[in-house]
């Protein structure tokens, strides 16, 4: 746990490095003196031989405090209220939205529920001023936070796309190891290829990690993401010096 906490700390996820410190303290403090004596050398050479790889990524601080409030609000069932700048630069807007959950990866989200609207992302690091409304408001007992984030590749919401992607022979075994998404399933290929299948949105990000598969995948469907598959070739090509 501590170099858990280190790890986040070092890669600007204060807001995941935040309640593991609470919870560590709470732990280290149930010890009593002896045992923590007896203890702290040991966790500190395993923290020391123990980093987490900080991948390239986006760094955006979480005002600190926010992470409560919107954990509070969930809690209490009412609605939250704050500024919000779409864009970085964008004039923040006043938002009342019914909190549905938290979303943690390289960037912290809080998806949301306007009304007459489907709930979407808001990013906490672009969120101001923010406080428990006096109106109530809560996700529906029967809504899954599992099932609405399946319905897209990354974060990015868009109507959903019957993906399939055949891996060539050279990429099996790497593909096996692998799970391009949660509600994949996968065919053998009498060639000893594997064809795999899901249903999602965000193209761009799909698009995005596929680079990373060159030479060992082919796109087969749908032809959306074929054309911008092209796309980002192109525009890729133009980011190598002659």
């Amino acid at each position: 746990m501590q170099a858990e906490v280190l790890a986040n700390r070092s890669a600007g996820r204060d807001v995941r490095a935040a309640p593991l410190a609470a919870l560590l303290a709470k732990v280290r403090g149930a010890l009593d003196d002896r045992e923590k004596r007896r203890m702290d050398p040991d966790l500190d050479a395993l923290t020391r031989a123990q980093q987490m790889i900080a991948a390239p990524g986006p760094r955006a601080p979480v005002p600190p405090g926010l992470l409560d409030v919107m954990q509070g609000a969930i809690m209490a069932g009412q609605c939250v209220e704050f500024d919000y700048a779409a864009h970085p630069r964008t004039e923040p807007k006043w938002r009342r939205v019914i909190p549905y959950g938290l979303v943690h990866g390289p960037l912290s989200y809080l998806i949301g529920k306007m009304p007459d609207r489907e709930p979407t992302y808001f990013r906490l690091d672009r969120i101001t001023n923010a406080r428990i409304s006096d109106r109530p408001g809560c996700a529906p007992e029967d809504w899954d936070i599992s099932a609405w984030l399946s319905t897209s590749f990354g974060v990015w919401r868009e109507d959903p796309f019957d993906i399939r992607l055949r891996i060539l022979p050279e990429g099996v075994d790497r593909a096996r190891g692998w799970r391009f998404h949660a509600t994949q399933s996968v065919e053998e290929l009498p060639d000893g290829g594997l064809c795999i299948r899901f249903r999602a949105g965000g193209l761009r990000e799909l698009t995005d990690h596929l680079f990373s598969w060159a030479g060992e995948l082919v796109i087969e469907e749908p032809a959306a993401l074929i054309i911008m598959m092209r796309e980002r070739a192109a525009l890729a090509s133009a980011m190598v010096a002659p």
